[in-house]
């Protein structure tokens, strides 16, 4: 089964870390417009995957693989 793939806004933010956002699935445009990006080398990570974890889940781009933390 293919985890769930969602689309993340970040709306705050100090420095890199983000301190709150908004979460909703992921459209098939969004998906393709961040694989575009992520070809050109400027991947926005805003295509999320959560996995689950012991005490917390972690948080990581569908696209690239980055590992975002834990939430």
């Amino acid at each position: 089964m293919k985890p769930k793939t969602y689309f993340e806004k970040v709306t705050n933010r100090i420095g890199e870390h983000i301190i709150s956002s908004n979460v909703k699935e992921a459209t098939p445009t969004q998906i393709q417009e961040a694989v575009t990006l992520h070809a050109k080398g400027k991947c926005p990570r805003t295509i999320i995957v959560d996995e689950g974890g012991y005490m917390y889940d972690f948080r990581k781009c569908a696209v690239c693989g980055k590992g975002l933390g834990a939430i």
